[in-house]
């Protein structure tokens, strides 16, 4: 079947396509909230194959699990040796091993004994005689092996440690746990914020361009469902492959850049075929067989670019290169069903509410500095972008403009429109165009030489984040890897002569 006949079906049968798609949309929820927690719960972080450190650690799992402990403080042992999670206290009035200093830990194990019970979690923390206390040269900090921070548990008892500190006392969980939820809670709230304010200038910067509100809401919707059914498709992949949290941050953005893109193009493609006088159908049968043809192709180009990632044998680009592959698959497949089934449902009433450029601007500008100067850039902006919206339909209703005829002042059909005029010009002087444009792209390309190549660690975190403090602390009490002592395993006859002589 081809991409024409695709279109035109969707346009005559525009609640059979939609329906189908709601029914995607209600599988993919149901499937984000089974399976989407352990989907993003495997790691998806380091090689693709075993390094050394792996082997070795892999190997004195295996070896220590052949021997059976003989009680439970020898488990516990066992179980600190194997952890690289840490407690770090610190105090700048008492000082170890005082009374004020005992009292406190005691009180702090307590409440981590009964944060683990209220999860549910079967583990037994101990008392403060069951570790190794190591504390620094000047007495004021500790550090403690905390083998009960485990990822199902870093969330609440990071609040605890933040509950406990204080004037007298400072508490500090660091480990692999501790930085993997620090991040992945920092990658969260950015992606609100930063998505929010895109979405916000995206509808604004869609209603000028289309210059109806109903166009401007459409690509968003689109993008929307090719996010929202590409994690739920995510939600099955990620039981087979290795996947990460930021999965979903990769996924958002890509899905928001495709699934608008897509949209607009096919969007502006329709609307030019009823300026030219075709029929509803026909039009967006027309539109699947050039935009939604260009659409397809893009979205191919988009994933077979993708899949060059999986040559690098890190498994966090691999689960980058899953998540984009899914999102833009899917917002093709939306653009060329999904799109012409609202096209056809709503015809020429994707051109209703007509929004006036200067009034819109200055709405929206006004907000937004309302915004800025008291609560700051953020989520809001988003209900600025809606209340925008909603004066723009409440004065079109009031002005009884027509609900369809509007067109988009900056379309390929008006000779006098802005793009039209750059576009006439460009051909007309294509060399002096080329160095133009070369000159900014060379001038933009300048700051590609201040920037810091290297994988993310501790150190990029913000300087007010627990676990950074921590970290420096540790590094400044004891100094860098007392934390991590090195492991040396060899796997071989242990009571040969040249084992002995080594």
């Amino acid at each position: 079947m081809s991409l024409s006949n695709i279109a035109s079906f969707s346009a005559r049968k525009p609640f059979i396509v939609i329906a189908l798609w709601v029914v995607a949309i209600a599988i993919s929820g149901a499937l984000s909230s089974v399976y989407l927690e352990s989907a993003l719960g495997g790691g998806g972080q380091g090689s693709t194959k075993d390094l050394e450190f792996k082997l070795a650690k892999m190997l004195q799992d295996e070896k220590m699990s052949e021997l059976t402990p003989t009680d439970d403080s020898s488990e516990a042992s066992n179980q600190d040796s194997g952890s690289d999670n840490l407690l770090v206290v610190t105090s700048d009035k008492f000082q170890f091993p005082s009374e004020e200093y005992f009292k406190e830990l005691n009180n702090f194990f307590i409440k981590i004994q009964s944060e683990i019970d209220n999860a549910g979690v079967d583990q037994k923390v101990g008392t403060l005689e069951d570790y190794q206390i190591i504390p620094s040269e000047d007495g004021s900090t500790i550090m403690i092996q905390a083998p009960f921070v485990s990822r199902g548990l870093v969330s609440p008892l990071i609040h605890i440690t933040e509950e406990f500190s204080g004037k007298d006392f400072n508490f500090y969980f660091i480990g692999t746990a501790t930085i993997e939820h620090t991040f992945a809670e920092l990658a969260e709230r950015d992606l609100v914020t930063g998505e929010t304010i895109g979405i916000s200038v995206a509808l604004i910067i869609l209603a000028l361009v289309f210059g109806s509100v109903t166009s401007a809401f459409i690509p968003v919707i689109m993008a929307i469902v090719a996010i929202f059914v590409s994690i739920g498709m995510v939600s099955v992949v990620g039981q087979i492959v290795d996947l990460n949290d930021f999965v979903t941050n990769i996924m958002t953005m890509m899905g928001l850049a495709v699934g608008i893109d897509y949209c607009l193009f096919i969007l502006s493609r329709y609307r030019e075929e009823r300026d030219s006088g075709v029929d509803k159908v026909q039009a967006i049968a027309n539109t699947g067989s050039t935009a939604g043809r260009a659409v397809m192709f893009s979205g191919f180009t988009v994933v077979f670019a993708i899949l060059g990632v999986f040559i690098i044998p890190e498994k966090t680009f691999h689960a980058f290169g899953v998540g984009t592959v899914l999102v833009v698959f899917v917002a093709v497949l939306a653009g060329i069903t999904l799109l012409p089934a609202i096209i056809g449902l709503l015809g020429d009433k994707v051109n209703s509410f007509e929004v006036p450029k200067i009034l819109t601007l200055s709405l929206y500008f006004i907000g937004f500095f309302i915004v800025v100067f008291t609560v700051g850039l953020g989520p809001v902006l988003l209900i600025v972008s809606g209340i925008v919206l909603l004066l723009l339909i409440i004065i079109s209703i009031i002005k009884k403009k027509p609900s369809s005829g509007v067109t988009n002042p900056d379309s390929g059909t008006n000779q006098g429109g802005f793009w039209n005029t750059i576009t006439l010009q460009v051909m007309k002087r294509p060399y002096v165009s080329m160095i133009i444009a070369s000159g900014i792209l060379i001038f933009l390309s300048y700051f590609y030489f201040d920037l810091e190549e290297g994988t993310s660690g501790i150190s990029v975190l913000p300087d007010e984040e627990p676990v950074k403090i921590g970290f420096e602390l540790l590094n400044e009490k004891f100094g860098f890897g007392q934390d991590a002592p090195t492991l040396i395993a060899v796997d071989a006859d242990t009571s040969s002569e040249k084992i002995s002589q080594s």
